[in-house]
């Protein structure tokens, strides 16, 4: 009651925050509000923003219909009414309560006072709508009254049905805008509706524009009741008045089923003279597509008239069409125009029909030699076109490449090179012109011997003239000595007598590419090259700094032939030029099977000491470190240079040792001496090393601490990582940390916040302490604090509250991010919380909204009373109506009237969020109900459903979409959307069979992703699918890698079925591409015993010179069972190797191997204590793996529970579940670690009690009473598992 109006504006805006803020507070905002309405003193406008801070209040839950149902009847209202009864219309149902007053406004002496009556009624909807009284406004004298009763009754929809007969007379009212009125409404009121179709047919004739069309709009709103009057609805295109309105209905409301009963009429219009009414017919045909079929004759004979004006669009209508795999018929004056229509991009529109149809129907012969004869013509963007579409015709590969070689003689050079690339696209095929080809890579024209050389995928490389490539390994031109060499190294061993060239190829070649294309042939070509090793590594004694990372870049790939020349090429890290010393790193870095000893070399380079200069130690270090094992050996040399004088190398040193933890623990001292440099540098790069250790730099603690007082702002940034680290190592070191909450420098304070929570229960009692920084007015200090309460994982509801108000603030997106993300893990949001999203979300203006809306927030019942916040988002754009679809999963079955308005939006991604709401409601019948329907009508929502992720279609498929041939969905859109079509098919099981032949036609496809896709759910169905088996099979011709590497991977899951390709599989282990050969070695790991034919070749596959091929050859020839017997000694000494890489595999493959590979348990048993961690843990898999043959080591298993690896340590608790009974004297011990500090620890040994006997139910069912709510959950979990014996506990 100020006197000054801004504040009283203030005070109006503050208290409508806080009535919305609390509940009790809300009753004062609405009583106070109220009074300002009834003070006639008060100005209009101000009266007005007291209404509508009101409304706002109803929507956080605070009663105020009945409030304003009591002004309605008794206060001084001054010209209010209006707005009073606009707000209880907004209210909703929430306003039923003010039926009674509102219905007495609806003959009120003010029209405008009677339309926002009716209106409101509208709104209130179905439940307490008063029928009669709304229908007896239909009759009022004022038409926008009539107009605002029947807009009411069609609000109200089908309860309003006995007042149909009312509303039908409506048709014939004097006013157009009461007749559009009443075409709605019927329209609204369905199968009621339905009975006066024929009266809304008549109002087509309607001399009024609006009427027409409303009419229109009805009768397709009606469905099959309106059939009968189809033609009616085709002949309002004749209408110039209406001709454009019209054309887009028919075209936004899908209405296909109207267009074959009106197949005349649209004939009559294609064949019209007058071009508007023609150019409204064929958009509305390319609209419906499949529903067009009919049509096609007629279409396609509006080509035969040489003067229509129609021909482009007649032509880009067919285009559309024939991608939908739809047949097109071919008269014979479509050859005509292809060859004759004077505008070459019609010409080559024509070609884009002829190959979309290509690709899934066989051409007539004549329409085929039509296309080839356009590689002649004039024009070259329709050869280009012509070239393109025929690589597409897959049906008539055979027949396109015996007509396509007769233009390799007797044309001109651009036919001949198109010709060339057709048939490089085509695949491999019979009769391929090899003589021809031959002549022709000696061609003079270069571009002719380019295609020649460029169509070699169309060849069988078994059948490839090596010599004939040989023969252009020297060309003028660089391309095409480097597509020589591509080609030489697809065909394997046969490129040996020419490997001499290629040597001399990657020395003298004047070009780069050419260079490394040689180097990249020799490398793939792997121990066939192996005797250009001496060439190779001579040019590291001699010739120039490019000569030289030639020679380091060969050498990298040739495997073991490489070793003679390991110290040659350390050596290169003297070279003054830095692009060697890389070069140098990179090769030996590749050269992973022989780590060892190439770790080794550089120890002894190293022990040269000051020999060498400060940059060379610095890279030698380097390099080192990127070895993949670091043996111990290097330790007491990396030693020494953690004192060397040149800070540099030091932090070389240093680096080095990060990734080998348990390896540098000797070296603590060493390394802690480093945190007392003057250099930042070397402190920085002592931290991070002592970081990467984790617990086992426990010890250091103290000395880091010491850094948290370092005078650079950076230092202290990288002290907290680093004892964030070391985890609960570095508890005492809490008090340290949390005083640096208080830094100056805003970095330092953020490291504190994130930190802290990783120090563990010693800095609990400073969570409320990072809770306060949640007031800080910077952004990263916000973020820090969100992040640190997340760790110590105390998102109290008070946190939570404090967290919601963050997103009020101008902050950037990460914040909102991090806000949204620690909101997650409340558990069940509380009213204060709910309240103040809705607060946030109601004022809709920040543009990081869609943040929090797609964000998971348990926000479930407590949002309920705040729903009608949403509402509004749901008239947005798209982009935030898809997150409010999908906000609304997280608040229950509370929110399923809005789920349903996402179901029924017009955008597919809208559907498809809505649909991944309506899995997260668990059982709702009705909604499930309301999507069948959906489903049957509407290809939008069936298009939602392709969009969905994997997890909530197979949801869907199991709730909602139960009876519906959803495999028959997803067929539809193999074309609009085949990889997830696909896929989703491939998860369908039986279901997905009759569609096996549409899945195989996917396997020609252009697209590389397509066929993968293909594969894939091939492979997802291959007990369905054998009689396909031999489809999938001849993909392993195809000129890609990665559909090769695919194929083998699909093959691999056939089993059985897969029995006589095994031999086409093996021949892939020698494939010219790395991914291709493991693959093939994966996949005959996969097949298992049935496999056992191809044991040869997995054994060759362990001499391999590429090292992953032999750790792949391996780890797979184990699971080929009793096969493999004659070949697990050589596994067996593979246990023993070097690389941990190569024992971690040989350990898989003896265990895969089963009972033959018994005699290997004791080896097995060594490697629980070797050196990698990742060989332990793979030793206690296998060992757990063979059973009760591996009993006699299970006191070394047990040891593995004090591991100092925590990875090992739940691998040894895992295996002793699989050893179940077996392992029954490890009960006590696992029982011990219900107790230990290590919380991931005490959860992991629950499941391994389960599985070794009823007898330790009690210690199970005591961690059902400790603090730790995990451990109180998993406990749980152990005890269902027990059945009826844990009822002694319940």
């Amino acid at each position: 009651e100020d006197k000054s109006l801004r504040v009283r504006n203030a005070a109006r805006m503050s208290l409508c925050r806080v009535g919305k803020a609390a509940a009790e507070a809300g009753e004062v905002a609405a009583e106070a509000f109220t009074k300002m309405l009834q003070d006639t003193r008060q100005a209009m406008d101000s009266r007005k923003q007291a209404l509508s801070c009101l409304g706002e209040l109803a929507v956080f839950g605070v009663p105020i219909a009945s409030r304003l149902a009591d002004l309605l009847r008794n206060g001084d209202l001054g010209g209010l009414r209006r707005n009073i009864l606009q707000t209880l219309g907004e209210l909703g149902d929430v306003a039923a309560t003010a039926v009674t007053a509102i219905t007495e406004h609806i003959k009120d002496k003010e029209a405008d006072v009677c339309v926002e009556a009716f209106t409101a009624l509208g709104k209130i909807g179905q439940v307490a709508a008063p029928i009669k009284e709304i229908a007896a406004g239909c009759v009022d004298s004022r038409h926008d009254v009539r107009i605002a009763a029947l807009e009411a009754l069609g609000q109200v929809g089908k309860s309003a049905a006995p007042v149909a007969p009312v509303v039908a007379k409506a048709l014939h009212d004097k006013h157009a805008g009461v007749r559009v009125a009443a075409l709605e409404t019927l329209a609204c009121l369905q199968d009621c509706g339905a009975q006066y179709a024929e009266a809304m047919a008549e109002c087509l004739q309607d001399d009024d524009a609006r009427v027409c069309i409303a009419g229109l709009r009805g009768l397709a709103e009606l469905g099959e009741a309106a059939l009968p009057f189809s033609c009616a609805m085709a002949e309002v295109l004749k209408r110039e008045d209406v001709q454009d309105t019209a054309s887009q209905v028919w075209c936004s409301l899908n209405m296909g089923k109207f267009l074959s009963p009106a197949c005349s009429v649209f004939e009559e219009y294609l064949s019209s003279k007058n071009p508007r009414l023609c150019h409204a017919a064929l958009s509305i045909i390319e609209s419906l597509q499949e529903a067009s079929v009919p049509l096609l004759p007629a279409i396609v004979s509006m080509l035969d008239e040489d003067s229509s004006i129609h021909h482009q669009e007649v032509l880009d209508l067919l285009k559309n069409i024939s991608a939908t795999q739809i047949d097109v018929p071919f008269p014979a004056s479509f050859a005509k125009h292809l060859r004759n229509n004077p505008a070459a991009p019609l010409r080559c529109m024509a070609l884009q029909i002829l190959g979309n149809l290509g690709k899934h129907q066989k051409l007539p012969e004549h329409v085929l030699m039509d296309m080839i004869e356009a590689l002649k013509d004039r024009d070259n963007t329709v050869r280009q076109e012509a070239s393109k579409n025929l690589n597409s015709l897959a049906e008539d590969a055979a027949s396109v490449a015996s007509a396509v070689s007769k233009l390799l003689r007797g044309h001109e050079q651009n036919t001949h090179v198109l010709a060339w690339q057709v048939l490089s696209g085509l695949g491999e095929f019979e009769n391929f012109p090899l003589r021809v080809w031959e002549e022709d890579l000696k061609d003079a024209d270069k571009d002719i011997r380019e295609a020649a050389l460029s169509s070699i995928g169309s060849l069988d490389i078994e059948t490839l003239n090596v010599q004939a490539v040989a023969g252009c390994l020297h060309d003028t031109v660089a391309t095409i000595r480097r597509l020589a060499l591509d080609k030489m190294r697809m065909v394997g061993e046969r490129a040996g007598p020419y490997l001499e060239q290629i040597v001399e190829i990657m020395r003298d070649d004047e070009d780069d590419s050419v260079r490394m294309a040689a180097s990249a042939a020799l490398g793939a070509l792997g121990e066939v090259a192996a005797p250009c090793a001496n060439h190779i590594g001579g040019w590291l004694e001699q010739g120039g700094p490019d000569l030289r990372k030639a020679a380091l870049a060969g050498l990298a790939n040739l495997g073991e032939a490489t070793v003679p020349f390991i110290p040659a090429i350390v050596n290169q890290f003297k070279d003054k030029d830095v692009s060697v010393r890389e070069a140098a790193t990179e090769c030996l870095v590749n050269l992973k099977e022989t780590s060892a000893l190439v770790a080794s070399t550089l120890v002894e380079f190293l022990r040269q000491g000051h020999e060498i200069e400060p940059h060379f130690r610095v890279a030698v270090l380097q390099t080192l470190a990127a070895v993949a094992e670091t043996p111990e050996p290097c330790v007491s040399v990396i030693a020494d240079f953690l004192n060397d004088d040149d800070n540099n190398v030091r932090m070389a040193a240093l680096a080095s040792l990060r990734g080998q933890e348990e390896v540098a623990v000797p070296l603590l001292r060493g390394i802690t001496k480093n945190l007392r440099s003057n250099d930042k540098r070397v402190r920085e790069s002592a931290l991070r090393s002592l970081a990467g250790m984790g617990h086992l730099a426990a010890p250091t603690a103290p000395m880091v601490a010491e850094r948290l007082s370092d005078n650079d702002a950076e230092v202290r940034c990288i002290a907290l990582e680093t004892l964030g680290g070391l985890g609960e190592a570095a508890g005492g070191c809490c008090q340290a940390v949390a005083e640096r909450l208080k830094d100056d420098e805003v970095l330092v304070r953020a490291a504190a916040l994130k930190n802290l929570c990783r120090l563990g229960a010693a800095a609990e009692p400073f969570a409320e302490a990072v809770a306060e920084h949640l007031k800080s007015d910077r952004s990263i200090v916000q973020g820090a604090a969100l992040e640190g309460l997340r760790g110590f994982g105390m998102v109290t509801p008070e946190h939570a509250v404090s967290m919601a108000r963050l997103l009020f603030k101008d902050a950037p997106l990460q914040i909102f991010a991090e806000v949204c993300r620690s909101l997650e893990m409340v558990g069940e949001a509380t009213d204060p919380l709910a309240r103040t999203i809705a607060m946030y979300l109601q004022r809709g203006c920040s543009e990081h909204m869609e943040v929090v809306l797609g964000s998971s927030i348990k926000l479930g019942a407590a949002f309920a009373p705040f729903l009608p916040v949403l509402a509004p988002l749901f008239g947005k754009g798209w982009e935030t109506r898809q997150q409010a679809a999908k906000f609304c999963g997280s608040l229950g079955s509370h929110a399923a009237s809005l789920v349903v308005k996402g179901l029924n939006d017009a955008d597919y991604d809208v559907k498809a969020a809505a649909l991944e709401s309506l899995t997260k409601m668990g059982d709702a019948p009705e909604l499930y109900q309301h999507v069948q329907e959906l489903t049957k009508r509407s290809s939008v929502l069936r298009f939602g459903l392709v969009l969905v992720s994997d997890q909530v279609f197979e949801i869907l498929v199991a709730r909602a979409l139960v009876g519906v041939d959803v495999a028959a969905i997803m067929a539809e859109h193999l074309l609009s959307n085949p990889g997830r079509s696909l896929r989703r098919l491939g998860k369908l099981g039986a279901a997905a069979v009759p569609f096996l032949p549409a899945m195989a036609f996917r396997l020609k496809s252009d697209d590389e992703g397509v066929r993968i896709a293909a594969l894939e759910a091939f492979a997802e169905l291959s007990k369905h699918a054998s009689p396909f088996v031999h489809v999938v099979a001849n993909c392993l011709r195809s000129t890609s890698s990665q559909i090769r590497a695919a194929t083998l991977g699909s093959l691999s899951q056939f089993g059985e079925d897969a029995v006589p390709f095994i031999a086409d599989i093996a021949k892939r282990t020698k494939d010219g591409d790395k991914s291709v050969r493991i693959a093939a070695l994966e996949g005959l790991g996969r097949l298992g015993k049935v496999a056992a034919p191809a044991t040869a070749a997995l054994a060759e596959g362990l001499q391999d010179n590429d090292a992953d091929i032999r750790r792949a050859a391996l780890e797979n020839l184990g699971k080929l069972g009793k096969a493999a017997a004659p070949h697990l000694p050589a596994i067996g000494q593979r246990l023993e190797y070097s690389s941990w890489q190569v024992r971690r595999a040989a350990l898989r493959s003896l265990s895969a191997a089963g009972d033959v590979a018994a005699a290997f348990i004791p080896e097995m048993g060594k490697r629980l204590t070797d050196a990698k961690w990742e060989v332990r843990e793979a030793a206690l898999i296998g060992l757990a793996n063979l059973g009760q043959l591996a009993e006699d080591l299970l006191p070394v298993m047990l040891q593995r529970l004090d591991d100092t690896n925590p990875k090992v340590r739940f691998a040894a608790l895992e295996s002793f579940g699989k050893l179940g009974i077996v392992a029954l004297p490890a009960a006590q011990a696992i029982a011990s670690l219900l107790s230990d500090a290590r919380p991931n620890l005490r959860n992991s040994g629950l499941p391994s009690l389960k599985c070794v006997g009823e007898a330790n139910l009690a210690a199970i069912a005591a961690c059902t009473k400790r603090k730790d709510v995990e451990l109180r959950k998993a406990a749980l979990e152990s005890l269902s598992g027990f059945g009826g014996a844990a009822g002694v506990h319940p």
